[in-house]
């Protein structure tokens, strides 16, 4: 059946346009409108803000206080390996949980995709062929195989060719811009670097292509700093350099004012290091704002004195060490440039970090 159509009359007709809204004769109400959206929402997320905060303060103050609590086992505990497994056993779910949290944090900054573009672009341009390719995993086979190596007598120095140099930088250099940037970017860095100089200086040992350089650049440029002088100590300075130093830097200045809105202002400079001998003329020891070093420890022998001198000679900077063997991270502890410094070890992690603040930060 057909719905019955009203008939239309001067009086419906009156009383239809009655209950119609009014339309806005004004057109600055639009504008009203919408700067009172704005404001609104930004009062939504500072509400929103707040709530994740007390939220996630809750939930940490619950598995800190079943931590602690766990912890009292150690009055029972005189065994040394004892101690430690029990530490593991405790620490590690703690410190997953604290990592998983401070990451998803730092994931909403969208800055963060700054270091992983500069991989993307860098790993565009040492991008290799079949052959380069195989020449570079024969080596880098090679390089990792130290018995073969010295019955053969084959110097590591021979295998750094300028495919291996290529190769390494398409597996290593996101995981170590990622460790660097994770390392940095949760300290609170407001009193421990002087903000104030013109430039900020940064060192890195055992920095091979830049990449731990990157993910440190990563989070002062998030801090709204732009000038750099950097300085990468490495034993295969050279070939790093060939390979590296050009691209690095115009992609370093590409990507920053993508990422940030600013141009990057940057040198670098590949200077030759052996971390197994000490500090000589030929090498002087450098000084700097910010050290790091990423992933280096575990691919040498470990040799206590070239650290030992490098920090004594550095007591206003601060340090960043990132590695996975636990013993050489392990023993920095114990150095005497330590005795008088603060220090922050995160050993139940993977990678394990070494965080050394400076002298002057000892009463704060």
């Amino acid at each position: 059946m057909r719905p019955l159509k009203m008939l239309k009359t001067e009086e419906n007709s009156t009383i239809l346009s009655e209950k119609q809204p009014q339309i806005m004769d004004d057109p600055k109400q639009y504008e009203k409108d919408l700067l009172q959206t704005i404001e609104s929402k930004e009062q939504h997320i500072l509400y929103s803000l707040e709530r994740v905060k007390a939220y996630i303060l809750k939930e940490y103050r619950l598995k800190k206080e079943k931590a602690l609590k766990d912890m009292q086992q150690f009055e029972k505990i005189n065994d040394k390996e004892a101690a430690r497994a029990l530490a593991i056993h405790i620490g590690l779910p703690f410190t997953d949980y604290a990592k998983h949290l401070q990451e998803k944090l730092c994931n909403v900054m969208h800055t963060k995709q700054f270091y992983l573009n500069v991989n993307t672009e860098l790993g565009k341009v040492v991008k290799l062929d079949e052959k380069e390719l195989s020449i570079a995993k024969d080596n880098f086979d090679m390089v990792c195989n130290y018995q073969k190596r010295r019955e053969n007598g084959i110097p590591s120095e021979d295998l750094y060719t300028p495919e291996l140099m290529k190769y390494l930088i398409q597996r290593t250099f996101k995981k170590s811009a990622n460790d660097a940037y994770a390392a940095i970017s949760s300290i609170n860095l407001e009193g421990l670097v002087d903000f104030q100089k013109e430039y900020i200086r940064i060192c890195c040992i055992g920095g091979g292509p830049g990449s731990d350089l990157t993910g440190i650049l990563c989070y002062l440029m998030e801090l709204g700093h732009f000038k750099f002088e950097c300085f990468i100590y490495d034993y295969n300075h050279t070939n790093w350099e060939n390979v590296a130093a050009k691209p690095l830097l115009e992609i370093l200045k590409a990507q920053s004012k993508k990422s940030f809105g600013k141009e990057i202002e940057i040198s670098i400079k590949w200077v030759f290091c052996d971390i197994k001998s000490d500090w000589d003329d030929k090498t002087p020891i450098p000084s700097a704002d910010i050290f790091c070093s990423c992933w280096a420890l575990n691919e040498s022998i470990y040799y206590p004195k070239f650290w030992e001198d490098l920090i004594d000679a550095n007591k206003n900077a601060l340090f960043f060490l990132i590695d996975g063997d636990r013993y050489p991270i392990e023993n920095f502890r114990y150095f005497k440039s330590l005795s008088h410094r603060k220090f922050l070890y995160e050993g139940l992690e993977t990678p394990r970090r070494l965080t050394i603040f400076p002298v002057s930060t000892i009463d704060l």
